[in-house]
């Protein structure tokens, strides 16, 4: 799906979209983990980086939608009462996402901000 102009409704289905996927790639990483071989490394490396991406997706949109209305993120409605109460009871901090990425950056060597261009970051002056 196209990020680019997401509004609150369109958000809302590629919310529940990539969560779908989400359980996909989960499935997928939990028949991985059960059948670990060292023959299908390069297919393991894949796997992770098509999740990799698929959050690097997510935050993208969520980047999108935050910059016309970042109260939508601080307590989105698509979600229900008792999922919002985890954003705030169990202390979601959005840049421990950052350093997940980080990391997988480093150990995997593929640079997930490359489809970023330069100058799209607002320094607030």
């Amino acid at each position: 799906m196209d990020n680019s102009a997401l509004s609150q409704p369109d958000f809302q289905t590629f919310f529940q979209e990539w969560v779908t996927q989400l359980e996909l790639y989960f499935y997928q990483l939990l028949h991985l983990l059960q059948s670990l071989d060292q023959q299908d490394e390069s297919k393991h490396k894949q796997l992770v980086c098509r999740v990799m991406a698929h959050y690097h997706e997510y935050f993208l949109a969520k980047a999108q939608v935050s910059s016309r209305n970042v109260f939508l993120l601080l307590s989105p409605p698509w979600l229900s009462s008792y999922e919002r109460t985890f954003l705030w009871v169990a202390g979601f901090k959005p840049g421990l996402a950052l350093n997940v990425v980080k990391i997988c950056e480093l150990e995997t060597g593929v640079d997930l901000r490359s489809s970023r261009e330069d100058g799209e970051v607002d320094d607030g002056d």
